[in-house]
């Protein structure tokens, strides 16, 4: 399996010049696949604490399905984020105060659909820095000060999904570097607040729908990705009532795992036809289908009871933000659930 596999953690901290703490994520991680296995380390992530949690939470949903890994093995994403709070608890000072952004390194991004210098340029002029964006934009790299100017380059990374590896190495001889109470993030045990816990059904074991308004549902994929992409929107939950994350994950998880199963041949589909903006691949497949069923055409689309082979070809070959299951009324509770975490 072709997972990553994380082998340690460290956090730096730094004041910038209006009090506001910047942290550094730093993970040692290797392919599981890749051979042989050399950790190496990288940042993971930086800014405010928002920022840096709302990365861990990220990274922490990847360990539901087994994507990221320890050494022996597999992961919860509970333990994973506990790992990160104890880092951020006894943080290091960062040994150097100013990054380089080099246009080049920002050509070299993944996203090959976008250009990320003009953005990256377009971003610092709106933020009252045009005298950064016109080196960037004529190939020169800019430094940035991260006590006097790391808030804006905290911004300009998250907002346009930089990675932060790109602009900061790993400071030298970390484990000899004492950990600096003055910028731990250790906050007391938050009062548990109510958080919407959506109401599921699945198709199978493993084939998750999700309740849109009473009697109408949408599917969302299997078990693991259902759960993960609930772990990464709550950062903010977490931050707001510090500790929460272990009891949250579990209710959500159980909420997935232990939502009746229903027949898919007692539904019906209700299907939107592509919209003008839609892939080709989509439109094809919505054609193909038509032509392979027997479905009721309507104005937006069509309608089409199901069987077991034809719920099958529904996952496979409609794309699913324009499906909506119509489930018996005997199969849902119609509400959804409120809980304290």
């Amino acid at each position: 399996m072709g997972a990553t596999v994380t082998c340690a953690k460290h956090v730096c901290a730094l004041q910038t010049a209006s009090d506001e703490i910047l942290y550094v994520l730093f993970e040692q991680t290797y392919e599981k696949n890749v051979h042989p296995h050399i950790p190496h380390w990288s940042a993971t992530g930086f800014g405010a604490i928002a920022d840096v949690m709302d990365r861990i939470f990220y990274h922490a949903s990847a360990c539901e399905g087994g994507m990221l890994q320890a050494r022996h093995g597999r992961i919860t994403p509970e333990g994973y984020i506990d790992g990160w709070l104890k880092e951020l608890a006894a943080p290091r000072e960062l040994t150097y105060t100013s990054i380089a952004i080099n246009p080049r390194d920002i050509e070299e991004v993944w996203n090959k659909e976008r250009d990320l210098v003009a953005e990256t340029c377009a971003f610092l002029s709106d933020a009252g820095h045009a005298a950064r964006a016109e080196p960037l934009r004529c190939g020169n790299t800019v430094t940035f000060d991260l006590v006097q100017d790391g808030l804006i380059a905290a911004r300009l990374i998250n907002a346009l999904r930089l990675p932060a590896w790109k602009f900061f190495t790993t400071p030298f001889g970390f484990a000899e570097l004492a950990p600096c109470a003055a910028l731990a993030y250790a906050p007391a045990k938050g009062k548990p607040h109510a958080v919407a816990i959506p109401e599921f059904r699945r198709l199978d074991e493993d084939r998750v729908l999700r309740l849109k308004q009473p009697g109408r549902w949408e599917y969302v994929g299997w078990r693991y990705r259902v759960v993960g992409d609930l772990i990464q929107t709550l950062a903010d939950a977490e931050l707001a009532a510090p500790g929460s994350h272990r009891r949250c994950i579990r209710q959500f998880r159980e909420a997935v795992e232990r939502a009746p199963i229903v027949d898919p041949a007692t539904c019906r589909i209700e299907v939107a036809a592509p919209g003008p903006d839609a892939e080709k691949r989509d439109v094809d497949r919505y054609d193909r289908f038509v032509q392979e069923h027997s479905v009721t055409k309507t104005a937006t689309g069509f309608t089409l009871a199901l069987d077991a082979k034809t719920a099958a070809d529904v996952e496979y070959n409609l794309a699913a933000a324009g499906v909506t299951w119509i489930v018996p009324n005997h199969a849902s509770c119609g509400t959804n659930q409120q809980d304290d975490i």
